[in-house]
């Protein structure tokens, strides 16, 4: 028996030393070692060859589109689109408007499980792979993309990517919607770096030279044909959220709040690795997993379902489309120091992007509303500010001048 034969049948505390297997995440294709059952991920040189001949078989089908014949095109990248998320929501409307403005609109990543965003134009790539370059610029050529526009959780995806070669040949941006994103030294090469808050730059990107902060928005006319929530004693809460690591403290937060204060909960999401978080939050508060009621359209499943809740529970994008239907929308950040808060026309204009930090306004000036107050809850209802601050027409307006279009229909 070799030693790595040893390591991987060798346990200690019941732990295997060593496994090999697959990750699990969305490409399904990197390598996964364990040692002490720490997950590490690699990529071996045969995982990268067949990376490059992927990338040059799929780039024959990404170049077999026709392609338009005017210079109104974007190309929007991003690691992969889930089924729903707060990227995901704010690049449809911002499709939709591109749209109206006579643009042609693509999408690269690699992979997409979103369903609407699949109607459009998908090019797919591995982004490890030392070839992505030169499929990109081919596909920037055939298609006369005359803005590319990358969606950043995380900047990992640009080791590959030559900026200043892409800037060559298009403008070139980026979207950044997290904190995770580190390497500010190549972000600050883009010619326009979009920020969707403006606390983000304060408390993380300082060093980004020039960012424009665009918020996020909702798009008012989506809602005409909407009920609007009134008051009718419902008890029960709803958290629309994806169930994944990255929402723990979210998702938890809402659960300990409504169990503290005797309120029955659903949570509405999808689970990407077969309801293990489910599992384990079910286990750890003790919960029925009937509350887990999965994944919804979440303004079509409001649109028939507004009137058995008495607020909607989330971060981020959630709150805006909760809130325009005239609901109560509670932030639910995180149970650690009370960051979480009902939406008043109070503290409205202490957020924004409907998320609560240590160091966040609301905190600061000590603003939140913990509570929901039955006697007044007048002050709840933030249409109005909604449609006034936060409306995707004011929003695209600015967009348009940063990618350098004219507001012109």
């Amino acid at each position: 028996m070799n030693l790595k034969e040893f390591m991987k049948t060798c346990r200690i505390f019941g732990i295997p030393v060593l496994s090999f297997g697959s990750s699990d995440k969305l490409d399904y294709k990197r390598k996964q070692l364990k040692i002490f059952g720490i997950k590490i991920k690699y990529k071996n040189l045969n995982w990268l060859r067949h990376a490059a001949k992927y990338n040059l078989e799929q780039n024959i089908k990404n170049l077999s589109y026709e392609a338009s014949k005017n210079n109104k095109n974007i190309l929007f990248i991003a690691s992969y689109f889930v089924e729903a998320g707060g990227i995901e929501t704010r690049l449809l409307q911002y499709i939709k408007e591109l749209e109206k403005f006579g643009w042609n609109v693509y999408l690269l990543s690699e992979n997409n499980s979103n369903k609407k965003l699949k109607e459009y134009i998908n090019f797919y790539l591995n982004f490890d792979s030392s070839n992505v370059q030169e499929c990109l610029e081919k596909i920037i050529e055939k298609y006369n993309i005359s803005c590319v526009e990358f969606q950043f959780k995380s900047s990992k995806i640009l080791k590959n990517f030559d900026i200043k070669s892409l800037k060559r040949k298009t403008k070139l941006g980026c979207c950044l919607h997290n904190i995770g994103v580190k390497r500010i030294d190549k972000i600050n090469k883009f010619d326009y770096k979009i920020l969707v808050s403006g606390q983000m730059y304060q408390h993380h990107y300082k060093n980004i030279l020039n960012p424009v902060i665009i918020k996020n928005s909702v798009n008012v006319s989506d809602f005409n044909n909407f009920p609007q929530w009134k008051f009718i004693g419902q008890k029960k809460a709803i958290l629309i959220s994806r169930i994944g690591m990255e929402k723990i403290e979210s998702i938890e937060c809402f659960i300990k709040y409504c169990i503290k204060n005797s309120i029955p909960f659903e949570i509405a999401g999808g689970e990407q690795y077969k309801n293990t978080l489910k599992d384990k939050l079910v286990k750890k508060f003790n919960l029925k997993r009937n509350v887990f009621i999965g994944q919804i359209n979440t303004l079509e499943y409001l649109k028939e379902n507004l009137d058995k809740y008495l607020f909607i529970a989330g971060v981020g994008q959630v709150i805006l489309e909760g809130g325009i239907m005239g609901c109560p929308v509670f932030i639910s950040s995180s149970y650690n120091k009370e960051n979480y808060s009902f939406l008043t026309k109070e503290n409205f204009d202490l957020f924004d992007n409907f998320t609560i930090k240590s160091y966040s306004p609301i905190n600061k000036e000590n603003k939140k509303e913990l509570y929901l107050d039955l006697l007044n809850l007048e002050k709840y209802i933030i249409k109005d500010e909604l449609v006034n601050k936060r409306s995707i027409d004011y929003c695209f307006k600015k967009y348009l001048e940063v990618i350098g279009a004219k507001y012109e229909k």
